[in-house]
């Protein structure tokens, strides 16, 4: 295994199966993570040699708790990290965090522009035409946007670039990529309406390759009975494939099924979810 062998989006796993997290990058000896899947909201890195091996996904050499228990705040990441050899906040950060704290100011500053432009146009003439373009040009400014839908989060879109990348390549199949923002609440099947948007630009990209074949598999938590759940995680697939047909995916594209409960112990919200795995483009 090399460090060229882990690529964004794969999922990180630990020795028990535990999601840990998404690979938002490698930055020096770590594994960076995508903060979609922290229950902080922050970014979190796993050394890279806690890697046991690398397939569709990375996995592990300790346990998903483990992995987790090195986590700390940012300012005591390299003590931390350097004590328990486990995961935890990278010591760069801050000064991440500093780079990116004005990148607000040109959206503000192309936001009033428009907003000044919209205002004038509306205040001197009768061009619908030429208002409705601005307007949906001022909303689009805030990110991607799909139809019926708000804009796209930053890790919802990378997950649309990676995935429309692959389709696009030669790279073999099958390959399997998790949904970064879309997962359940506990016992149900029902989407969420904040999760829409990222399946709704995820289908625009799976609609565009017309040969394309893919499997959605649904996955429960280990809370209740095992076969309640995996009823539940097939219910979930179904669901999803749904939502990518409605959004224009052509229904003999997909399969899905049930992978029954994830591999990890109680109410994890990364064991309510469903993966997809594209088997043929």
């Amino acid at each position: 295994m090399t460090r060229d062998d882990i690529t964004h989006g794969m999922q990180v796993l630990g020795s028990d199966g535990a999601l840990i997290g998404t690979v938002d990058g490698i930055e020096s000896d770590s594994i960076k993570l995508q903060r979609s899947g922290s229950a902080d909201g922050n970014h979190h890195f796993v050394a890279l040699d806690q890697v046991e091996r690398v397939d569709q996904h990375v996995h592990l050499n300790v346990t998903g708790t483990a992995a987790r228990a090195g986590w700390v705040p940012a300012a005591g990441a390299a003590a931390a990290g350097a004590a328990t050899g486990g995961a935890a906040h990278h010591p760069d950060a801050h000064r991440d965090d500093d780079r990116k704290g004005m990148g607000w100011l040109p959206w503000v500053i192309g936001g009033l522009i428009l907003l000044g432009l919209i205002l004038a146009l509306r205040g001197c003439g009768d061009d619908d035409e030429a208002r409705a373009k601005l307007d949906q040009s001022a909303a689009t400014t805030a990110g991607t946007t799909t139809a019926g839908a708000g804009p796209v989060d930053e890790d919802g879109a990378i997950l649309t670039r990676d995935v429309e990348a692959y389709l696009a390549g030669n790279e073999a199949t099958p390959r399997t990529f998790g949904f970064n923002n879309v997962f359940f609440d506990t016992g149900s099947a029902a989407i969420r309406p904040e999760d829409q948007r990222e399946l709704a630009s995820f289908a625009a990209v799976l609609a565009r390759q017309p040969t394309m074949k893919a499997e959605i598999v649904g996955l429960a938590d280990a809370q209740g009975n095992a076969a309640a759940n995996a009823q539940l995680a097939a219910d979930r697939a179904n669901a999803v494939m749904a939502a990518l047909v409605e959004n224009g995916v052509p229904a003999a594209a997909l399969t899905a099924r049930s992978a029954g409960e994830g591999n990890t112990a109680g109410a994890d919200q990364g064991s309510r979810r469903v993966d997809l795995t594209i088997t043929a483009r």
